[in-house]
């Protein structure tokens, strides 16, 4: 009790006007008028209180909330948490009051619990879908709810307290009505996907729930903190939804700090795009940017397949002017090349890291994405994922990403000092996890480097996004060296099917003298019914058959082989040490034209 950190905080609010405290319900449907009562202190008109339970210290007084105004808003004029990313609603201003509430806002029927149902005997009837704005005011109070599911039936269950504002810890079970037996229990939803600093993490349950079979069901809301006084402020939201698609993209620092997204001229900057999914929505997401400031570029990024994170990148151009606006993002589901219409587009909403450290950071939501551009970079870095590669057979192939295939990124360095040309360490950032991430170094007086990821079979298909990150040195002051840390441009790339797969024989040897020829056995196992002809090259980023001090000689199957033995001849002035990114390089021809492509790494390490 008598302790105190930075962790301790407080705020008081002191009003002599009205203020309201909650509403119930907590939600209204979209688009229809509804009546609600709102409580809080000193309200005007106020109404003597229906029970004992309500009187407390409350005032209660009945609105009518117009359709016109039960529609979803962004920003809203209230403090939001990391937790409330996903809430959907409005702000409610009582004539008189300075202070608004947020009311919910669902696109499925609302109901309001009866205050008898308290037992399983008593149990409230529900027709999925909907979303149910109840109370648990008294000491140990449990709300009982059923509906009717059959074998099979997907329904997502969650429930809203916390994110609500109520002091309330909800616990969700689902039993059987024939015999009570629990079927599902539902409690803290403790996981999150934005780290320490932004923690969205929060107390209320949600859950997938199957039925098991055709039947009446039932629904127990309780209170995880009995024994504590009664208190009619405990509001809660039960939702009731079969499986339909949700997400918000919400848009953070690229810092576990205070930040602001200050561009300086021919450089770049980074966002953190997170994807809040709900009710099983696993796709891919589109992130875009409109109305940006002159001399300012932001390329669309995506969000993966299964994927919760990406990195936007924001450029100035070296000719854009000193700015100070805001960057304006929204986001579109799904990956079809069509033009998505306005009703489908979703703003991107942003947060902030106010503090970080441990044991927990403190973040909350913002209305706007602040952006300045000013100064100059040191150091510019771009990439490109799209090169076409020359082959000796089939001429410049504009190579196509499946799983089983490797991504080549060439990256380029401009510096503003061309006198000081330090190496340039390279990462990606951004990159998938199911991908293995990679390093390169661009050396000292070069200006161009590759990186290469191999996509995993087991990759989800769709496009993706990533950056890369370099890190090098520029002079500072006085002549002092200062480490930097610049990104490119997104590479944005699309994964689609598979042809075949390549694998390398895990017995292949891996270490070679100068003058050696090798025979490397590998495999290329024909995948979704391909039966075309295969052709399997040695090469390397930007390479085919060419590699310096190696030479390939290439084979082709036919039919229905699969295996084979390539042929590698080490030259003489064959560079020693590991041979980075090298590689067996298939196509695969429909109707004599390269279609497909496929590609293992092969790990060669050249020693005298």
């Amino acid at each position: 009790i008598s302790s105190g950190s930075p962790e301790h905080y407080y705020r008081l609010d002191i009003d002599t006007g009205q203020r309201v405290a909650f509403a119930v319900p907590a939600v209204v449907e979209r688009g229809k008028s509804s009546r609600v009562t709102l409580f809080g202190w000193n309200l005007v008109n106020r109404a003597e209180a229906a029970s004992s339970q309500l009187a407390s210290e409350f005032d209660q007084v009945e609105i009518e909330i117009p359709a016109t105004v039960a529609q979803p808003t962004w920003p809203l004029p209230v403090r939001l948490a990391p937790a409330q990313a996903e809430f959907s609603g409005f702000a409610y201003h009582l004539s008189g009051s300075h202070a608004a509430i947020a009311m919910g806002v669902s696109d499925v029927p609302v109901v309001t619990d009866r205050t008898d149902n308290h037992s399983p005997q008593a149990a409230q009837l529900l027709t999925c879908p909907c979303e149910i704005s109840g109370r648990l005011a008294l000491e140990d109070e449990r709300d009982w709810y059923a509906f009717e599911a059959r074998r099979g039936e997907v329904l997502h269950i969650e429930g809203l307290a916390e994110r609500i504002g109520s002091p309330l810890d909800l616990d969700i079970s689902i039993c059987d009505a024939a015999n009570g037996q629990k079927l599902a229990q539902f409690s803290d939803s403790v996981g999150g996907n934005t780290g320490s600093a932004f923690a969205a993490s929060h107390f209320d349950p949600t859950g997938r729930w199957v039925a098991p079979a055709d039947g009446l069901f039932q629904i127990v809301m309780r209170n995880l903190g009995g024994g504590l006084p009664d208190d009619p402020r405990r509001v809660y939201r039960l939702s009731v939804r079969r499986e339909e698609s949700e997400y918000q993209v919400v848009a953070l620092p690229h810092s576990d700090g205070p930040a602001g997204l200050n561009v300086r001229r021919g450089g770049r900057e980074l966002l953190d795009l997170v994807a809040f999914r709900r009710r099983g929505f696993a796709g891919p997401i589109r992130v875009t940017a409109r109305d940006l400031p002159a001399g300012v570029e932001c390329p669309d990024v995506w969000i993966g397949q299964g994927v919760d994170r990406a990195l936007l990148v924001v450029s100035a151009q070296s000719s854009a002017p000193n700015a100070l606006g805001k960057l304006q993002l929204e986001s579109i589901a799904g990956s079809g090349a069509q033009p998505a219409d306005l009703k489908d587009r979703r703003p991107v909403r942003a947060g902030t890291i106010v503090r970080s450290g441990a044991p927990g950071g403190w973040g909350r939501m913002t209305s706007e994405i602040p952006l300045a551009v000013a100064g100059e970079a040191p150091v510019h870095l771009s990439a490109n994922g799209h090169e076409t590669l020359n082959h000796h057979l089939y001429g410049n192939l504009q190579v196509k990403h499946s799983p089983g295939g490797i991504l080549d990124v060439a990256v380029d360095v401009e510096r503003r000092q061309p006198e000081h040309s330090a190496p340039v360490k390279l990462i990606a950032a951004g990159l998938s996890e199911a991908v293995t991430n990679q390093t390169a170094i661009i050396s000292a007086g070069q200006s161009r480097g590759y990186l290469s990821f191999y996509l995993p079979p087991n990759l989800p298909l769709g496009p993706y996004s990533l950056v890369v990150k370099g890190e090098t040195t520029v002079p500072g002051a006085e002549s002092k060296l200062e480490t930097v840390v610049v990104y490119s441009n997104p590479v944005t790339f699309e994964v689609e099917s598979e042809a075949f797969l390549v694998e390398v024989d895990p017995f292949a040897p891996t270490r070679a003298r100068r003058g050696e020829t090798l025979q490397v056995r590998y495999a290329a196992q024909r995948r979704n019914g391909f039966i075309g002809k295969m052709h399997t090259e040695l090469a390397a980023p930007g390479r085919v058959t060419v590699i310096p001090g190696l030479r390939g000689r290439g084979e082709t199957f036919v039919g229905q082989t699969d295996h084979g033995s390539l042929q590698i001849v080490v030259n003489d002035d064959a560079p020693l040490g590991r041979q980075q990114f090298l590689r067996l390089f298939t196509v695969g021809v429909r109707e004599d034209q390269p279609t497909f492509f496929g590609s293992c790494f092969l790990p060669l390490e050249i020693v005298e």
